[in-house]
């Protein structure tokens, strides 16, 4: 095994652990989740940014485009936070760019898994230009943003493993599982965000 495979595997494994912890939490925004974010965040860039080098010398397109799909999850998610969104709005630029781009190479494709990846990507793409031409965002809003683009950076690594690891067939249900196990957890958070600004909302209006 190569150095750079090596620390590839060892960065991913390492991201996809304290990717878990954090989903785990039952308290998310304290000091304790941004801590680990911050582990998930570097460790998980560092496997992304190999994966791309790697998939490139090896010519596999398939695995090159879920590590696009994953950096620009975890950028885009990682400065969808109230205190960085304003000052890393710019950033969104390029990167609506660069997941626009990929997205519509992915459907283009017309593999099946390719596809889901590829629609999910443009719809994030369209929801990131939509929310940041408001001139006052909520700042659940943009948690909820940080909070699906992190997830969606969760499920394109852990497809990654699971078919390199778990499955080896490559049929195209190997490369949606962990589409299919974490998608409804995002629908929760999301709806619990909602009822929360929806509460918010309230009282200011009393």
């Amino acid at each position: 095994m190569s150095p750079l495979i090596f620390i590839h595997v060892i960065a991913g494994f390492s991201g996809l652990l304290s990717g878990i912890v954090v989903m785990a939490m039952p308290n998310k925004g304290n000091k304790l989740h941004k801590r680990i974010g911050l582990v998930y965040f570097i460790t998980m860039m560092v496997s992304t940014l190999l994966s791309l080098y790697l998939s490139v010398k090896i010519n596999n397109i398939a695995f090159l485009s879920i590590g696009i799909f994953t950096f620009h999850m975890l950028t885009t998610g990682y400065i969808s936070t109230p205190k960085r969104v304003k000052k890393f709005k710019w950033l969104f630029i390029p990167l609506s760019v660069i997941g626009f781009a990929s997205g519509v190479y992915m459907v283009y494709t017309g593999v099946i898994f390719l596809i889901v990846f590829g629609g999910l990507q443009i719809w994030l793409v369209v929801q990131d230009v939509w929310m940041l031409r408001k001139k006052n965002i909520h700042p659940l809003d943009i948690t909820s943003s940080h909070a699906g683009k992190m997830a969606g950076s969760f499920i394109a690594a852990s497809t990654a493993f699971a078919v390199n690891v778990i499955f080896t067939g490559g049929e195209w249900w190997h490369w949606l599982l962990p589409t299919f196990a974490i998608t409804p957890l995002i629908t929760f958070w999301n709806i619990q965000l909602r009822k929360r600004k929806r509460k918010l909302m309230a009282k200011g209006s009393l």
